[in-house]
This record gives C-alpha cells, sequence and structure tokens, in this order.
C-alpha cells in the first residue's frame, strides 16, 4: 500500500509517491500501444531526473514469446527504499506487457515534500508582509502632538 511507510501529517510525501506510481504505469502504458520499448526506458530515465527519490527501476519487456529485463539505477545503500511493483499489459497491437519494480527512498521523498511545504510557507509569508505593508502605506499620517497631520 502507498504511503504504509509514512507517518501521520505526511500527506504531500503520499500524493508525490502515488503520482510517481501514476506516472510509471501511464508512460508504460503508453510505451506498450506503441510498441517501443525504448521508449519506456527513456520515460523511466527522465522520470528519475524529475523524482530524486527513484532510485533504481526493474523492466521486464514481455512481447510475444520474448522477455528482455532492464535495470535502471542502483539501490543506496542505507537507504530506506520502498519497493513498488506496476504491471501493465495490452492486446492491442500486439499482446506484450511490461513489468516495472521501482525503488522509491523515502527519505528523499520526505525531504521533497518538505521543500514543496515550505516554498509555500514562504509565499503565505510574503503575501502577508506585502498587505502588511500596503495597509500600513494606506492608513491616514498619524496626528502630531499639537493636533495636526504630518504634511498639513
Amino acid at each position: 500500500m502507498v504511503g504504509s511507510v509514512y507517518r501521520d501529517g505526511e500527506e504531500d510525501a503520499r500524493r508525490l509517491h502515488k503520482s510517481l506510481l501514476n506516472a510509471v504505469s501511464h508512460d508504460a502504458t503508453d510505451a506498450l500501444l506503441q510498441g517501443d520499448e525504448v521508449q519506456l526506458l527513456s520515460s523511466l530515465r527522465l522520470l528519475q531526473g524529475q523524482y530524486p527519490a527513484l532510485t533504481y527501476a526493474k523492466l521486464i519487456w514481455r512481447s510475444g514469446n520474448k522477455s528482455v529485463v532492464h535495470r535502471l539505477g542502483e539501490p543506496s545503500p542505507g537507504a530506506r527504499v520502498q519497493e513498488e511493483s506496476v504491471r501493465v499489459a495490452v492486446a492491442y497491437p500486439r499482446p506484450s506487457a511490461a513489468d516495472i519494480v521501482i525503488g522509491v527512498d523515502t527519505d528523499i521523498l520526505r525531504a521533497a515534500s518538505r521543500r514543496i511545504a515550505n516554498r509555500v510557507l514562504i509565499g503565505m509569508l510574503m503575501i502577508c508582509a506585502l498587505m502588511a505593508a500596503i495597509e500600513l502605506h494606506a492608513l491616514p499620517d498619524a496626528p502630531d502632538v499639537k493636533g495636526e497631520r504630518n504634511g498639513d
């Protein structure tokens, strides 16, 4: 189950994990429909660049009676890696399937989730600061000691 290794309050990490699995499944389906094994390998490489938490992938491409195994990346020693399996099969234009095992480093995924949360928080603080500055600028001039307004 996606998210079984995450603590409460890490919904963003779960979402990132799920979006990675969805991307792998979508790319595998597209490559199978095209009958293009290299397309799937390229997509997995691209996903490794987009999701640093994707430390490795093992692909078994089956077309007819032929099976080919590819490995991308290696597990990081000492890393907490959660393996997920994705199986996609199509019957048209020719029966083929792709079995993909991906290794997701949960610590890297959590760090990415925290960076996203920090960016949102900084953005909200900047908006609050801007609103406060606008509000201060819009206030009428304060009266001086004699009861007259500054600039009058």
